[in-house]
């Protein structure tokens, strides 16, 4: 699925943003859901019928397997994503 069938909420806006901007594989599902990746880390976010978020799910080493909230979503794709670095002028 590519970004511009999926969700255009706010929240998914956000989310595919800040995983882009960590280095995270982003991956929109057939679902509406969108599964970002790095390395053995997942952080899924589900999305309402209208494209709001739902909840955040992690899969990982350092992260268990358990339910998110959005700010904890967020929180996880920062902690467990390595930060663009900007170009050096």
């Amino acid at each position: 699925m590519t970004q511009s069938d999926a969700p255009l909420s706010n929240d998914a806006y956000y989310l595919h943003n800040t995983a882009r901007l960590f280095r995270w594989e982003v991956e929109w599902e057939l679902d509406g859901s969108v599964r970002m990746s790095q390395g053995d880390q997942t952080v899924r976010a589900f999305f309402t019928h209208d494209g709001a978020f739902w909840f955040g799910r992690t899969t990982g080493p350092s992260t268990g397997n358990r339910e998110l909230a959005l700010a904890e979503t967020v929180d996880a794709l920062e902690r467990h994503g390595n930060p663009s670095v900007p170009p050096a002028a």
